[in-house]
This record gives C-alpha cells, structure tokens and sequence, in this order.
C-alpha cells in the first residue's frame, strides 16, 4: 500500500445539500479519504447547516475559477498520498474505492 491517504477536493457552489449527499456517499464507500470542500467565503453562511468533522474539513477562499480552488487545496493540504477531485452532484456506490485506489497506486514504481 501507498504510504498517505486520499484528499477528496470537492469545489462546491449553492448546494450545500449536494455538497452534504456526496460527503456521505464518500464515507458510506470508505475507510480513511478526507473530503476538502472549496467554498467561497461569500457563500459560508450557506454551509453552516454542514458540519466540519474528522474527514470534512472546509477550504474558505474568495471567489475564483473551480481549477484554481482545487489547485489552491492541494497547496494548502500537501500532506495527502492521492488527490481526487469529484463534484458536488455526483455520489460514490462503490464499497471499498479508496483500498482499491491506493492498491492500484501501490502498483506502480
């Protein structure tokens, strides 16, 4: 196995309900990823009903492109094995994802 974790950067704009159902569907598939959402500081009100915990942590910023916050996450949470970017409107079904990313990862020199 790698060494690490996994980041999960998840950009996420009017939809903290959106944001809330991937978070879940990430930790219902999971063991171990951290889910970094990218809100804009002008939208935190938005997400107060969504908890910060052990695997969400918030990345609070100004408002710019999506591909600039995700890039600015990784800057600011380099300590990860594996970066994954998913969306705020999309769900993981599959159990066990992340043991099968980070075997796959392993694999390779």
């Amino acid at each position: 196995m790698i060494e690490g974790s996994i980041a999960v950067i998840c950009p996420s704009r009017d939809r903290p309900q959106g944001l809330l159902a991937t978070y879940q569907s990430m930790v219902n598939t999971t063991t171990n990823p951290m889910m970094i959402a990218c809100i804009d500081e002008d939208q935190r009100e938005l997400y107060a009903a969504v908890p910060e915990g052990d695997r969400l942590k918030f990345r609070i910023g100004r408002r710019e492109p999506v591909c600039t916050l995700v890039n600015r996450a990784v800057e600011d949470y380099p300590d990860f094995a594996i970066y994954v970017m998913m969306i705020d409107d999309a769900r993981y079904v599959t159990p066990g994802w992340d043991q099968w990313l980070l075997a796959t990862f392993d694999r390779f020199p």
